[in-house]
């Protein structure tokens, strides 16, 4: 009895001790909203409030869009929702361990309207525990990006990226309180490959059915305009992860002196990589400035998600951003670079620049904790006649043992976006501004497992400054 009674005050006395965290648990936020037009609504705990930008979604939201409003939501993967006009959907589970993968779990209820999804690395690493369900059907993923109309008798959607599996709820194997993807007869896929192609289920139809028929839910409720931007950049930089490793940032290095080797034998290899290093030797070998002040008004900035703006209330917002009228070109976990919108952006045909650092934010990210940093040595070369980039930054933080080496080449699109080749040290997505005159450029490099060197950098043409940094690297 003694014994018994022992159990029950030090089980009571632990669940003082952890109540408030797992009341703070439930506290924290797992995403946010970064893009709101027209009149839109969350409803938590039984209380209906309105829906602002830069507002923190938690689980068990239900978010609801009036006949005229768009809202578009980051969640702590990065993964990205968006509502059309007349919708409906409930944030039923999403938990992301970056660390436990097999733990991961997304499920995202449409109960009406249209949506539109992109896949975070909750579901890139564990595909079995991402589900969007319908009032009639389950969703799974095959890949990342798709949009789906439903109510109480239709599910039907489009891929735009990657494939999915749908398969009508059916009381036994196929329930809506599931996370795996629904399979066996029942069910079917879709991939992007397939032209014009449309996946549905229908009420009192026991099997999901690829179509033609019909209208798309883009048709069904078209788009915001801000929507393609957005997508388009998070795509860019999920690929880009993607042939790292499946879902994660690049694999980096397991240790500082392991890094320390791999950019020895990194530049080896890479003739591009070691003229930006030589480049970067002009250049100041202690942390410069945040920012040299080197054009007056820039065509590219960066904003933080909201998620990292603790402790930092002066640093842009993403939201605020968008608000002034820049647009998406580049993302990644911390930051977006963002542009002035522009119809088109002219890229010269041949030659090479080389670009000078005008300004950088930098970080040692372990966890959701950034820690700041400096950047030395930087160098970025731009070969338009390979189509190639190359760039080195030097980073510098406290706890660190000593400088990283952030080096990182890959290729450059005709319209003037680069990101990082498979091989590179550092996962790196940037663009140029029209004309090459300015370049911004988004980092992160694994210093070692947990923790990563993250920034965002801008950069200015050396020819706008009349400086041919390049004479002595040419030959």
């Amino acid at each position: 009895m003694i014994r018994n009674w022992v159990l029950t005050l030090r089980n009571t006395l632990l669940l003082m001790v952890l109540l408030p965290a797992l009341l703070h648990a439930n506290e924290v936020g797992v995403g946010e909203v970064i893009f709101l037009a027209g009149g839109a609504t969350v409803t938590r705990d039984g209380e209906t409030l309105v829906l602002e930008r830069g507002q923190a979604i938690h689980v068990g939201d239900r978010l609801v869009t009036s006949q005229d409003a768009y809202v578009h939501v980051r969640f702590v993967d990065g993964g990205l929702i968006s509502l059309r006009p007349g919708s409906r959907v409930l944030v039923d589970t999403y938990r992301f361990d970056a660390d436990a993968p097999g733990a991961n779990r997304v499920r995202i209820t449409l109960e009406e309207g249209v949506l539109r999804s992109a896949t975070g690395k909750a579901g890139q690493v564990n595909k079995q525990g991402f589900r969007v369900n319908t009032p009639i059907a389950a969703i799974g993923i095959r890949g990342t990006d798709f949009v789906v109309f439903a109510d109480s008798t239709l599910s039907r959607l489009a891929v735009n990226q990657g494939g999915v599996v749908m398969a009508p709820f059916d009381g036994g194997d196929c329930l809506a309180s599931g996370f795996a993807p629904c399979s066996g007869d029942s069910s079917a896929e879709l991939f992007a490959s397939v032209s014009k192609a449309l996946l549905e289920v229908r009420a009192g139809q026991d099997y999901a059915l690829v179509t033609a028929d019909g209208p798309t839910p883009d048709e069904i409720s078209p788009p915001h305009p801000e929507e393609a931007s957005l997508f388009e950049a998070f795509i860019s930089g999920a690929q880009a992860a993607i042939r790292q490793q499946p879902g994660l940032s690049a694999p980096g290095a397991e240790s500082y002196e392991d890094g320390l080797e791999n950019a020895r034998r990194y530049l080896r290899e890479e003739t591009l990589v070691q003229q930006a290093y030589a480049l970067g030797e002009l250049e100041s070998d202690s942390p410069l400035p945040t920012d040299r002040n080197l054009v007056a008004d820039r065509q590219l900035v960066w904003g933080r998600w909201s998620y990292y703006q603790q402790g930092n209330p002066d640093a842009q917002s993403i939201a605020q951003l968008i608000a002034a009228g820049r647009q998406y070109a580049v993302i990644n976990s911390v930051f977006a670079m963002l542009e002035d919108r522009h119809d088109d952006r002219p890229m010269p045909e041949s030659g090479r620049a080389s670009f000078k650092l005008n300004s950088y934010d930098a970080y040692i990210k372990r966890g959701s904790s950034l820690e700041a940093a400096g950047i030395s040595n930087p160098a970025l070369i731009v070969d338009f006649d390979q189509n190639r980039f190359a760039t080195r930054l030097d980073v510098h933080a406290a706890s660190l043992p000593g400088v990283v080496h952030v080096l990182g080449a890959g290729e450059l699109s005709e319209n003037g976006f680069f990101r990082s080749d498979a091989s590179s040290l550092a996962t790196i997505d940037g663009v140029l501004s029209p004309n090459a005159a300015e370049a911004g450029l988004l980092f992160d490099y694994q210093v070692s497992p947990g923790v990563h060197a993250v920034g965002a950098t801008h950069w200015v043409n050396g020819d706008a400054l009349g400086i041919d940094m390049l004479r002595e690297l040419r030959y």
